[in-house]
């Protein structure tokens, strides 16, 4: 049975007030340590009440931001000025205080020149003694309004993160161009290695918009919505690409591979010539030289071409030899890399699936067992530059 309460601890005397008074001072005494739900300390009201002047400050440059514009907290001084548009204010306050100490300096000098008027032969030229003003152009005019526009964001006003000074936002494609990038490849049928050369957009980037579009547009044909004013938001708060012709990234950068990132000595003779293949050779002896790793080689061969004095309607009937030749070579690999996986894969049917079984061989792997043609090979094996008691210095030189 549960423990039952002593009735002797409490006191059985009822609790009595005298007056109203002292059960006020009662309730006073206990709502020290309670409050309100709706009440809030002092100090959260203070900050809740700086953020609200905020809000009704500087924060109403991001309640209406620029149109084309990121609108970062480190593009606004605290006051809620851009700073580029101050900065351009200043200039143009520097500018017309040159131009009216210029202007001043002229009046001096027409001062100086005016001091004979009271000639009878100047009063009779001029018997109204005025100047003639020309009329402002409307070239000027036209000058001041484009003055008057918002220069494009610098580095500075790409930081999101006013704390952090190395992060930087990167431009994204734009909507439209994402749309030519996707007619051009499928409607058109450019291939995406050409289509990437054109815009100056990586090939990866083009294969993945060319995926995106195609997924919104059997989207779209099912009848599914799209989060179309969640984009428009993100988008508007990134620097954005929004022409072909502008240049996105830089597609001539090679991929570091594991094989160049260790230290190698290679003694060279100095009558000899060492080109990029003779360097990637030095590193592995299956590593191509850089001018092969490229995967853009059209422009590796325009630029030969432009450099050798070719035409440039030569040099484009060449390239799109080239990139023909190219396309065909990728299809056949394609095909007989297809065939030689059919050719080693038997296929077991079944009734839900289809079981594909290869033949394996355990002496793939090599005698070290890091090769990667075999099945369970190592991987993650450190080199050993950095290893004690080895010779890393060549011991011979290959003429």
């Amino acid at each position: 049975m549960p423990a039952r309460i002593r009735v002797a601890a409490f006191s059985r005397t009822p609790l009595i007030y005298s007056s109203s008074t002292a059960f006020q001072h009662e309730l006073r005494s206990s709502s020290r340590y309670t409050r309100h739900f709706s009440q809030s300390l002092r100090s959260s009201t203070v900050l809740r009440d700086q953020f609200y002047a905020w809000l009704s400050g500087p924060g109403q440059n991001f309640e209406k931001p620029l149109p084309g514009s990121t609108n970062y907290l480190s593009a606004y001084t605290s006051d809620g000025v851009l700073r580029r548009q101050k900065e351009e204010t200043k200039v143009d306050e520097k500018e017309k205080s040159q131009e009216s100490s210029a202007a001043k300096v002229a009046n001096d000098g027409a001062s100086i020149d005016g001091q004979n008027a009271d000639d009878p032969a100047t009063a009779m030229d001029n018997p109204d003694n005025t100047t003639d003003t020309p009329e402002e152009p409307e070239e000027l005019k036209e000058e001041e309004l484009e003055n008057d526009q918002l220069k494009k964001e610098s580095l500075r006003d790409l930081r999101p993160f006013p704390m952090n000074q190395q992060f930087v936002s990167e431009s994204v494609l734009s909507e439209s161009v994402r749309e030519d990038i996707y007619n051009q490849v499928v409607n058109k049928g450019t291939h995406v290695v050409k289509a990437s050369a054109d815009a100056n957009i990586s090939i990866e980037r083009v294969a993945a918009v060319v995926r995106l579009k195609q997924i919104e547009k059997n989207w779209l044909k099912d009848g599914k919505p799209l989060a179309r004013a969640y984009s428009r938001a993100v988008l508007s708060m990134l620097p954005q690409t929004t022409s072909i012709a502008q240049a996105h990234e830089s597609i001539t950068d090679i991929p570091i591979l594991p094989s160049t990132t260790r230290q190698v000595f290679h003694p060279v003779p100095e009558s000899r010539h060492f080109t990029r293949a003779d360097a990637a050779k030095a590193f592995s002896d299956n590593l191509k030289p850089a001018d092969e790793r490229m995967p853009h080689q059209e422009l590796i061969l325009t630029r030969k071409l432009q450099l050798q004095g070719e035409r440039q309607h030569a040099i484009r009937i060449k390239v799109a030899q080239f990139a023909a030749q190219q396309e065909k070579e990728r299809i056949g690999k394609r095909e007989a890399l297809k065939r030689r996986e059919e050719k080693r894969t038997t296929v077991v049917a079944g009734r839900r699936w289809d079981f594909q079984i290869k033949e394996i061989k355990a002496e793939d792997v090599g005698y070290k067992g890091k090769n990667p043609k075999g099945t369970g090979w190592r991987y993650g094996m450190p080199h050993e530059d950095r290893k004690r008691a080895l010779i890393k210095i060549p011991e011979r030189v290959e003429a």
